[in-house]
């Protein structure tokens, strides 16, 4: 009795062991620090979880607790207008300055977006999310090298610095309301739309679009696609022929390709459009883009 008695204890202490350890690597431990509280993932990189000051002039740190600071996440779900999104951190914390540190790699979605911000200088490498910085009142941005964006990432810098290319540099709104870079004023992207939702964009100077390809993901706007100006090379696949066999509609297979070879000037809007047939689709100019704005 006594031997099975001990038996069943050393199991109880095993699955308490175990159910530790899973929890421990299932899921990183949230501590409070200070301003933030936090959690320490992958590489024991700092993600910023919570903001737990009232303060609006911020400071964040290099390292917590000997870690580098690395992520400011997006926050936790909400219901905006009867869909699931996403709250920032620092989102709607009156906040008037925040000072990154050199150690911060991303700001995820609406990271910082609704604040008092007036002028924001981010550090080398850094990826931003949809609308990070959206619903601020910013005229000047400084930029570090390989700065990456998504949709609205900036707010209405967003198309002027895909237009500029990329470049890191000072980014200023002058008094006629335009973007500057490094005191020249910027130029927008060239736009292309699709809406007709039959034709596919799948290909953009060879390379084929999505997070791996990578030509085209970063430039993405819903329908309209931003892309540098200059002379490109498309390729779209027309809708897949159908068949009616018995009342069933069926799709047989995948549409032909086209390829569309044009010079697109900044700022102007390209439609990506087919005949009446659908066996043919060629670009057509639609005159001058408006950026959206907030």
């Amino acid at each position: 009795m006594k031997k099975k008695l001990g038996f069943l204890a050393i199991s109880a202490m095993v699955l308490v062991f175990v159910f530790a350890v899973s929890g421990c690597t299932s899921k990183p431990a949230v501590t409070v620090d200070g301003l933030f509280e936090y959690k320490v993932g992958v590489g024991k990189m700092v993600i910023i979880t919570i903001y737990l000051g009232t303060e609006t002039d911020i400071v964040i740190p290099e390292q917590i607790n000997g870690n580098p600071v690395n992520n400011i996440s997006r926050g936790a779900a909400v219901n905006m207008g009867g869909r699931s999104n996403f709250t920032g951190v620092l989102e709607g914390k009156s906040l008037t300055s925040v000072v990154f540190p050199k150690s911060l790699r991303i700001i995820e979605m609406r990271g910082l977006a609704n604040n008092n911000l007036t002028s924001v200088t981010l550090p080398d490498g850094v990826s931003l999310g949809e609308a990070a910085f959206a619903e601020n009142p910013i005229t000047h941005f400084s930029l570090g090298d390989g700065i990456t964006g998504n949709r609205n990432s900036f707010g209405t810098l967003t198309p002027y610095f895909y237009g500029n290319d990329k470049n890191s540099g000072e980014y200023t709104l002058n008094d006629n309301g335009v973007w500057e870079h490094n005191g020249t004023v910027c130029k927008l992207p060239a736009v292309i739309r699709i809406e007709n939702s039959d034709i596919t964009l799948i290909g953009f100077n060879d390379k084929t679009p999505g997070p791996l390809g990578g030509a085209l993901m970063e430039y993405s706007i819903g329908a309209e696609h931003w892309i540098p100006a200059g002379t490109h090379t498309l390729r779209v696949a027309l809708p897949a022929p159908v068949s009616n066999t018995g009342g069933a509609v069926r799709l047989t297979g995948r549409g032909p390709s086209a390829e569309l070879r044009g010079n697109f000037e900044a700022g102007i809007v390209y439609l990506i459009s087919e005949n009446e047939d659908k066996t043919q689709v060629g670009i057509i100019p639609q005159g001058p883009w408006s950026p959206p704005s907030e």
